[in-house]
């Protein structure tokens, strides 16, 4: 049947409408994905091409069903085309009892360069420059008390069956809890930057520094998702070169001229960061360190950066220099407060006090606006820090450890748990050298000989002894003593542990390869 005029009209006008609509989703979609290239790194295809194929190449070595595969594969497939690079790993952590697990993902596929945890959120450095973060709140399904009853019934009433035997002790079986896994989420924004250290804060906001010693940060949006990292001008005042002769007295006659008219603005340069640290609450405050001059700078909230801030302002908005005379070597803050070690092995204060975390004699507990002493003995020299949200870990050079601050939940490792006005032996390792420590929430960590020590609160099973009770003092995490520990890292309330075991792992031959498909 020929069409009408009129359809034939209405047609075209659809089809000039539908062309309208792609057209303008087009244009969107180019302008999304020039805002997402725009970046410091301006991935280039290559790059891309070869971060879609190590994420493929993790697919092939996942263990499981074929099925599963195809899955994954198509998801991840799919994330790639909107530059989404995102894996999966799901299972269940096991019970209570569980002592801890291996991240696959990590574990398999390359070494961890440096890695961080701050309150919910962890973030690992891969040897190839990846950069991968995870984290957030695990639920468990509370069930009632008629569920687990009817429960018991459908199993042919266990708690009847239950009898006790003579010389036997009766156990009751603890409730499995359901631990999914959570994504890995690979930061697009930061691949690349070949990041030497870095810092988690509140709401996993990301601060890092670079091989060539810029610092870059990196926060979450509304909807979770990392934004453009950008990057933190760290500068401070050229210092006076020194003139002799015809020179410096041109100089005295400049200075003369300048007398009495504007002064002359101070030339800036930039500043190579070495290490960064962040406030793990509330507080937003950043502390640098330039280890070449000893430097600390900072921004952020007013509590933690060091100074007055000019104004009586709450935030210093760009990295300010903090005033010091000593070199500085070492830094470390918690919630609310910050602690540093010079060159000669003294510690300095400042910020929040409230719960003695400061280590800093007073009357009474206060707020500590400056670096200040905190008093050691006088052939004592502190090698590191690590502060807790309210309490501070210092190690001594010859292997001791000091504690001070809240000593809630057992965080100070002193059986008492009261708190600590200034710095106090904890002598709980038999006599074993300390060799690296950290402070979590309400934990700490220390590493010997003998392994890996917890103490504090366990309520979410951060020590790893296969208990969620609290710990007054440090105890031996079984198994730790075959890995070689190379770093430890304690977050809000999970710890993470860097190293190797001592046993090597077994070796695949190239025919086992062949039969799973690898190449």
């Amino acid at each position: 049947k020929e069409e009408s005029e009129e359809e034939k009209a209405a047609k075209a006008k659809a089809a000039a409408e539908e062309a309208a609509r792609q057209a303008e989703e087009a244009k969107k979609q180019a302008e999304l994905d020039e805002k997402r290239n725009v970046s410091h790194t301006q991935l280039s295809k290559e790059v891309k091409d070869r971060l879609a194929g190590a994420t493929r190449q993790w697919l092939l070595d996942y263990e499981g069903e074929t099925e599963a595969q195809k899955k994954l594969f198509s998801q991840t497939e799919e994330k790639a085309g909107r530059k989404l690079f995102q894996m999966w790993w799901t299972g269940n952590g096991g019970d209570a009892n569980s002592k801890g697990y291996f991240i696959p993902l990590l574990e398999g596929s390359s070494n961890v360069l440096t890695a961080v945890a701050g309150g919910d959120h962890c973030v690992a450095v891969l040897d190839n420059d990846r950069v991968y973060v995870w984290g957030g709140e695990v639920k468990q399904d509370d069930q009632s008390e008629e569920g687990n009853k009817e429960e018991e019934k459908k199993e042919g009433g266990k708690e009847e069956e239950q009898k006790e035997e003579p010389g036997k002790e009766n156990v009751a079986e603890k409730p499995k809890l359901e631990i999914p896994l959570p994504p890995l989420n690979l930061i697009e924004r930061l691949w690349g930057l070949e990041l030497q250290c870095l810092s988690v804060g509140e709401n996993g906001r990301i601060v890092g520094v670079d091989d060539s010693g810029c610092v870059w940060e990196a926060s979450k949006s509304d909807q979770g998702i990392y934004e453009e990292a950008k990057r933190i001008s760290v500068q401070t005042e050229k210092p006076p070169e020194e003139k002799e002769g015809d020179d410096q007295v041109e100089e005295e006659e400049e200075k003369k001229d300048e007398e009495g008219g504007a002064e002359k603005p101070k030339e800036m340069v930039p500043v190579k960061v070495s290490s960064i640290t962040s406030a793990t609450g509330n507080s937003r405050f950043v502390i640098s360190l330039d280890d070449k001059s000893g430097n600390l700078f900072s921004w952020g909230a007013a509590v933690g950066v060091g100074f007055e801030i000019d104004g009586g302002a709450e935030t210093q908005e760009a990295p300010k220099l903090i005033p010091s005379e000593s070199k500085f070597v070492h830094v470390s803050s918690g919630r609310a407060h910050a602690v540093a070690v010079d060159a000669e092995g003294k510690v300095f204060a400042w910020g929040e006090g409230e719960k003695l975390q400061l280590g800093v004699p007073a009357k009474k507990p206060q707020t500590i606006v400056v670096p200040t002493s905190v008093p050691f003995e006088a052939e004592t020299k502190i090698r590191s820090v690590s502060c807790g949200d309210d309490f501070t870990l210092a190690l001594t050079s010859d292997g001791k450890l000091y504690t001070w601050g809240s000593g809630e939940c057992g965080a100070l490792g002193n059986e008492d748990g009261k708190d600590q006005p200034t710095p106090t032996l904890l002598d709980a390792f038999d006599g074993s050298e300390v060799t690296h420590i950290a402070a979590g929430s309400n934990h700490g960590l220390a590493v010997t000989k003998e392994g890996v020590w917890s103490w504090g609160k366990g309520g979410a099973g951060a020590l790893g002894h296969g208990s969620l009770e609290d710990q007054p003092t440090p105890k031996l995490i079984e198994g730790t003593k075959d890995i070689v520990i190379s770093r430890v890292i304690a977050g809000g309330a999970h710890s993470i542990l860097l190293g190797q075991k001592k046993s090597p792992l077994p070796k695949v031959s190239e025919e086992e390869k062949k039969e799973q498909g690898q190449e």
